[in-house]
């Protein structure tokens, strides 16, 4: 009787213990994928609150799968990984709290994020592929629904002038 009930018991555990390792490794895949789909609906946060068309969403779909595909394949070529990302954004962090701004800005992140030379270059050329999806994406829009946009993506925030005084003479 108790080889049974112990026999019941250890075969429990097995059971409890090989059911809870089954269920780390999905939430762990799942935890990757949500990165990438924050990234995208980072992304296209601005176009949220426009209407689009079938036509309109179905465009911008393989727009966006092609930029990720593209995106994907830079990482790996790069070898940048998440902590290199995670690196770069809290020095992104720690300089704006110093109050840096524009190419200082830059600067010091570049150098406090631990990426060589080959990782800052595919960043740079990621945020490039993005800024293009976004103007692809803009200019599917109609001209009602680029007015709902914000003025920094339809190009048509007044930039400022920055003329030369003229020497006084």
């Amino acid at each position: 009787m108790k080889q049974r009930i112990l026999g019941l018991l250890v075969l429990s555990l097995a059971l409890v213990v090989s059911v809870s390792a089954d269920d780390a490794k999905p939430k762990k895949k799942g935890a990757q994928g949500k990165g990438k789909q924050r990234a995208n609906a980072q992304l296209m946060k601005p176009f949220a609150a426009i209407e689009l068309t079938d036509d309109q969403k179905a465009k911008v779909k393989v727009l966006v799968q092609k930029v990720a595909e593209e995106t994907k394949a830079l990482r790996e070529e790069a070898g940048l990984t998440p902590e290199l990302t995670k690196k770069r954004g809290e020095a992104m962090k720690a300089a704006r709290q110093a109050g840096l701004k524009g190419k200082e800005l830059a600067a010091e992140v570049d150098k406090n994020s631990g990426m060589n030379e080959a990782q800052l270059a595919a960043m740079k050329k990621m945020g490039m592929m993005r800024t293009k999806l976004q103007k692809a994406v803009v200019e599917l829009l109609t001209d009602e629904q680029k007015a709902q946009l914000p003025a920094r993506l339809t190009g048509s925030e007044k930039k400022k002038e920055k003329g030369k005084k003229k020497k006084a003479e």
